[in-house]
């Protein structure tokens, strides 16, 4: 092979590696921050882990497959659903 492209080659392994390397600190750090606002403000591990782990849908919308979990603000098929008088049991997954 050509030296310069084994050369480039080289510096581009060496430039993923040090890609590599940035990106662990940038996660460790944010880590760090994250546990110590956790600490700051009292949660818990099990409030930290509900907010991270995502709700299970809980109603489909039949006419486009879009779901909700039933929490929050209704999206507007659901609530068209039932301004039309409909059961939003029926929408039950």
């Amino acid at each position: 092979m050509n030296k310069d492209f084994d050369d480039a080659l080289k510096e581009i392994s060496t430039q993923e590696e040090n890609l590599k390397n940035e990106k662990k600190k940038l996660k460790k750090r944010a880590l760090d921050e994250i546990c110590q606002i956790v600490e700051k403000i009292g949660l818990t591990p099990e409030e930290v882990h509900k907010a991270l782990t995502p709700t299970a849908a809980k109603y489909r919308d039949p006419a486009t497959g879009k779901t909700w979990t039933g929490k929050g603000m209704p999206p507007t098929w659901f609530k068209k659903w039932k301004a039309d008088g409909n059961d939003p049991k029926e929408l039950l997954i």
